[in-house]
């Protein structure tokens, strides 16, 4: 041994120059290893944390027809709530996108089946679910929803006769549900496409809304506050065989259609205190918890085994807890008396309880208030905020305020007679999750097996998935070329400093022996000086490599971030668990290949070395002497 390292002080440039060598060739090894393995790592995280989510939209139907509204004159209309004093006057009809009778009957409802969905070679992680949504009486909770201000159900006698489809003055006798718009206010029924003529000292009853538009009397500049006449509101659209005002007489309330106006004021006081309720099997199965819009900040998920088991366990928004002055833990209970599998809940209630007069549940299409057919206590194991959805139409979002979310496991069947509509599927309430990097795979078996495929709009969404990972392959790629190169270069090194330490040496080694050495001594005299050597240059790489291999690791990094940046879409629901899992395991992931590589390094060197002296050793010490150059 002793002997081996004066020979490296002996030969300084030689030695040098292999130090340097082994060093750098090390040192691209390692950092081709180090980035290969992290991106690894990085791949499975993504892999494990993303998920790709289909939505199925349904094109040949049209669930919103726009209608003109009926109206005998070019009367003066303006804008709801206006300021008669400051609002300039415009001609023009008044349009909305509420259905009415006409346009119900004509729209089409051949609607396709969610079990077109499954086809052979679908392969779904999880779904296709087409989620209905439940309205949940709950009296318990002490604040009411706010329909007392959108709605009124009323008694009125106009002043005089009036004239189909012009706003007449009218004397408020009484306010059944609702507040009353004052003692006296002007009324039209403009959207009766058959209107008729109303007599003055008569009582009427009808349904009306709590806002106003801003009208006026044709041939007069004056305008004047008017409430529309709405069409009685049953199975959850305005489609009604009911009139739209009904003549309220001696015993009226009596009569059958009597009784239909109590029962819409029963339903509407029920609605008070009626929250929608969404029924899923994964929150991931949801889109804007998917696209991290709306995600669990406080208390826990639901977990996947208490979705499958059905347990009575739901989330709820924040905003509803602090309203209703509940905490996470506590127990609601909940009674369910209608489903409604055509809009998602936000189409209903909208936002901060606005709620969409087009889509109400109030009666079924018996004119009766649907009984409860699901009661359980659930508790509340969770909440999340909202505000990622606030500013999202009706139809972007599936989430609504005051919306609970359970496992639908967790509920029974719905009788026919409670599930007040149905309809197509709709990306707020058709989803499903398949394996990432399938979705080309997926749309083609769709097309192939689905002959209806051409009516269904599917559109996938994997978080950024499909491009991240792309990226991650490019630095996996440049890995491996950084490790390949590192590989060829360490392996000519290391012919060449075997052969200058070893091989070349095989007369010194002779001598040795001729002195009396053994061939032990020998082995050390040549192997020992050549592996104190390698072990340095090992340590060197693994050092440099720190330094230099973590900024060549972030300029790949840099590289991707051109491409896509994670910041909103990585890993949002899970707070960055998943990151902070990765940084975790830099370490290990940067010791581990080091290590390993140095280890395979040095013994490769000390086996072929032990080769190349034991076939030195065993040939005669004179021949070697005598064959000197």
């Amino acid at each position: 041994m002793k002997n081996s390292l004066k020979f490296l002080v002996r030969t300084p440039l030689k030695t040098v120059l292999f130090f340097l060598l082994i060093t750098a060739a090390l040192t691209v090894l390692f950092t081709g290893a180090k980035i290969g393995s992290m991106t690894s790592a990085k791949i499975e995280a993504v892999e494990s944390t993303f998920t790709t989510l289909g939505t199925v939209e349904q094109t040949n139907v049209n669930t919103f027809p726009q209608v003109t509204l009926w109206s005998q004159n070019e009367n003066w209309l303006k804008s709801q709530d206006a300021d008669p004093d400051s609002t300039p006057i415009e001609k023009g009809y008044f349009q909305d996108f509420w259905p009415t009778l006409l346009d119900w009957e004509e729209l089409e409802r051949d609607y396709l089946s969610p079990d077109l969905l499954q086809f052979e070679g679908a392969g779904y992680v999880q779904g296709p679910e087409k989620r209905p949504y439940y309205g949940a009486w709950i009296p318990e909770l002490q604040v009411k929803q706010p329909y007392s201000g959108f709605f009124s159900v009323l008694e009125f006698t106009p002043v005089e006769d009036t004239v189909p489809g012009i706003p007449f003055l009218a004397k408020i006798d009484r306010v059944l549900f609702g507040n009353s718009p004052g003692e006296e206010a002007y009324l039209c029924d403009h959207f009766n496409p058959e209107p008729r003529s109303l007599e003055a000292g008569k009582t009427y009853i009808a349904f009306i809304p709590g806002s106003s538009v801003v009208y006026a009397h044709e041939g007069s500049d004056e305008l004047v506050r008017e409430f529309p006449i709405y069409p009685f509101p049953i199975y959850g659209h305005p489609n009604s065989q009911c009139p739209y005002y009904a003549e309220v007489t001696e015993n009226f309330y009596d009569t059958q259609w009597g009784k239909v106006w109590e029962n819409l004021v029963q339903a509407l006081e029920r609605k008070r205190s009626t929250y929608p309720v969404l029924p899923t099997d994964s929150l991931d199965l949801l889109p804007t918890f998917h696209k991290g819009l709306v995600s669990v900040k406080f208390g826990r998920e639901i977990t996947e085994e208490e979705f499958q088991a059905g347990d009575r366990v739901c989330l709820a928004p924040m905003d509803f807890l602090l309203e209703q002055e509940l905490e996470i833990g506590d127990t609601l209970p909940v009674s369910l008396y209608y489903a409604d599998s055509f809009f998602s809940p936000r189409v209903e209630y909208g936002d901060r309880g606005v709620v969409n007069y087009s889509c109400m549940n109030l009666l079924d299409d018996q004119y009766q208030v649907p009984d409860v057919f699901w009661e359980e206590e659930y508790e509340i194991v969770g909440a999340y905020l909202t505000t990622g959805v606030q500013n999202a139409t009706r139809d972007e979002s599936e989430i609504t305020n005051g919306l609970l979310i359970l496992p639908s496991a967790s509920v029974g069947p719905v009788p026919a007679e409670n599930m007040l509509d149905t309809g197509p599927m709709l990306s707020t309430t058709t989803s499903f999750i398949i394996p990432n990097g399938t979705a080309t795979e997926y749309l083609e078996k769709f097309r192939e097996n689905v002959p209806e495929s051409e009516n269904l709009e599917i559109t996938f969404d994997d978080g950024g998935y499909s491009q991240i990972v792309a990226n991650l392959r490019e630095i996996q790629l440049k890995a491996a070329i950084l490790f390949a190169i590192g590989a060829v270069v360490t392996a000519v090194i290391s012919v060449l400093l075997l052969y200058f330490f070893i091989v070349k040496q095989a007369h010194r080694t002779a001598v040795e022996r001729s002195l009396g050495m053994t061939k032990r001594q020998c082995f050390l005299s040549l192997v020992g000086g050549l592996m104190v050597l390698c072990v340095a240059a090992s340590l060197g790489a693994a050092a440099i490599n720190l330094g230099i291999g973590t900024a060549v690791e972030d300029r790949l990094a840099q590289e991707e971030q051109e491409y896509f940046s994670t910041e909103y879409s990585l890993w949002t629901r899970e707070e960055a668990e998943a990151p902070a899992e990765v940084e975790a395991m830099e370490g290990s992931q940067f010791l581990l290949p080091i290590a390993g590589l140095s280890v395979l390094f040095l013994a490769l060197i000390f086996a072929l070395s032990l080769w190349l002296v034991s076939r030195s050793l065993r040939t005669d010490p004179i021949y070697i002497i005598n064959s000197r150059e």
